[in-house]
């Protein structure tokens, strides 16, 4: 059981960053993909925006939980994906996504200027996805679902 940190401010992906408090990862989808059973990953302050700042179990390696993802406590976390793009995406087609807690930050969806039908969902899941817990997420400015299960 290990905690990390991300910080689109302070962060580096790879090269030998340790994800640590002092030495954050830079991406959401680098800081995710470390994750082992039992860990945690604190986003810290700042508004993550671009594709490698999403949360895609379709796109990224995740592996199966239990494990958090979560807002650095008293800070203001905000994801804004790409236009037609979903700020969290668990939908495994071939492995189980399970146990995974996301928690304490902000979809704001303000990019997504595609209509329905055809807009992205600010949270999706789908598809061998069992036991995922969404606490205190605020969605908004979604064309499309908030949250599509």
């Amino acid at each position: 059981m290990a905690t990390y940190y991300v910080s689109d401010l302070t962060g580096t992906d790879g090269g030998g960053h340790t994800g640590a408090i002092g030495d954050p990862w830079k991406t959401l989808s680098y800081g995710v993909a470390q994750l082992a059973s039992g860990d945690t990953l604190y986003i810290r302050a700042g508004t993550y925006t671009g594709v490698l700042n999403t949360i895609d179990s379709q796109t990224y390696t995740m592996a199966d939980g239990p494990y958090t993802i979560s807002g650095y406590p008293g800070e203001a976390v905000i994801v804004r994906p790409p236009n037609n793009t979903s700020a969290i995406r668990l939908n495994s087609q071939t492995q189980a996504t399970t146990s995974i807690t996301i928690q304490d930050f902000t979809v704001d969806m303000v990019n997504n200027t595609t209509p329905l039908p055809g807009a992205a969902d600010g949270v999706f899941v789908w598809n061998n996805c069992d036991t995922i817990t969404l606490l205190r997420l605020e969605i908004k400015n979604n064309t499309g679902v908030g949250i599509h299960l």
